[in-house]
């Protein structure tokens, strides 16, 4: 049975859309995001992360005042383990950047498939993020119905 469902002018066809949050708060000196809460995290198998959205907040002074600073792009360093149990090594890793600048970014992963392990980690790339205070991601991936 092939299922096309029509959601708000969405065309969902033989897959299911997923979101996953991320969070990394430089004032902490975090390196890693933490994705649903966990900096390593499982999804199915075979999912492809088909979009990621990143907001970045920028410092704020004691008195209130927004610092200025100049946007830079963000480039987000994937971790995944290529083996089929995860053996607490995340040997695997591909980079993607954005393609502009500013406080809202969207980084294209190319469909990037996950490993059969399904286990995930995004950390920054760049040394772009220590000039925000801290940097939200929404992770997009789609599954197979």
């Amino acid at each position: 049975m092939q299922t096309a469902l029509n959601m708000n002018g969405h065309l969902l066809r033989d897959s299911v859309q997923h979101i996953v949050n991320g969070f990394l708060d430089s004032a902490k000196g975090s390196n890693r995001f933490a994705l649903n809460g966990a900096e390593t995290i499982s999804l199915p198998g075979g999912a492809t992360l088909t979009n990621i959205d990143v907001y970045c907040m920028r410092k704020v002074s004691s008195s209130g005042h927004v610092s200025v600073i100049t946007h830079k792009r963000i480039s987000l360093k994937i971790f995944s383990s290529l083996k089929s149990h995860f053996s607490g090594n995340l040997g695997s890793s591909r980079v993607f950047g954005s393609q502009r600048s500013g406080w809202f970014q969207t980084i294209n992963p190319n469909s990037f498939k996950i490993p059969s392990s399904g286990i995930l980690a995004i950390d920054p790339n760049t040394d772009a993020w220590k000039s925000y205070h801290s940097i939200t991601l929404f992770v997009e991936y789609r599954t197979s119905a």
